[in-house]
């Protein structure tokens, strides 16, 4: 059994909630790029620096909706975190 478990604290759920956000847009970026345009997001130098920039501004939101999208990851981020957790305590 591990000793040590990921904390739940808001700070850390909003930097992984942050992250899943983050990769989901990327992936649907690259995929939409690459069928568009024959090449990914990291192949387009111009789209891969726009890309932060875009996702800050989106992640920033302050409609309603906006804030939906946040607690959504965010849940997306306690369940994953859970399941480590649980992996962790359940391991020997």
């Amino acid at each position: 059994m591990s000793n040590y478990l990921i904390p739940t604290d808001d700070a850390l759920i909003e930097v992984a909630a942050k992250a899943i956000c983050r990769n989901r847009m990327r992936q649907d970026a690259d995929h939409e790029l690459k069928a568009n345009f024959g090449q990914g997001l990291d192949d387009i130098e111009p789209f891969s620096e726009a890309f932060e920039r875009i996702f800050e501004q989106i992640w920033a939101g302050k409609s309603e909706h906006d804030e939906m999208q946040r607690a959504q990851y965010r849940e997306d981020a306690r369940a994953v975190i859970s399941a480590i957790n649980l992996k962790l305590l359940i391991t020997e």
